[in-house]
């Protein structure tokens, strides 16, 4: 008698364990479900162009390390330095305005994935 109840908590330990692990199994679905509708998401989104509005504030053949500040670009055999990354004309145009004492020569400069476009094109 013992021996069948001995046998029978075994089994009832047995089954409970595998149900846990059904459980965790079920629960971990649904995470792996949201991961792949993100990279789902991901693939299917269209990447669209960044336009940013920089202000320019010189263009030299060699480095200037009085504009340090700045962010250099290399075009063509000139070093262009640049200040702020706006998402809008008219940001860049009262940060313009703040700076044109300073830098009188100060123009804006539209980005389109880091390639420099008319303003024209920009405002389109």
């Amino acid at each position: 008698m013992k021996k069948i109840i001995l046998l029978l908590l075994f089994g009832f330990v047995l089954i409970s364990c595998k149900k846990e692990v059904k459980n965790q199994e079920i629960k971990k679905a649904p995470e792996e479900e949201i991961i792949q509708k993100k990279i789902d998401v991901v693939e299917e989104v269209k990447v669209k162009p960044v336009l940013i509005f920089t202000v320019q504030i010189g263009a030299f053949k060699n480095e200037k390390k009085s504009f340090s500040g700045a962010t250099k670009y290399r075009e063509g055999n000139l070093n262009k330095y640049r200040l702020g990354g706006f998402l809008s004309y008219a940001e860049a145009k009262m940060f313009k305005k703040k700076i044109k004492m300073e830098y009188p020569d100060a123009f804006i400069q539209a980005l389109k994935n880091g390639e420099p476009i008319s303003i024209q094109q920009a405002l389109k």
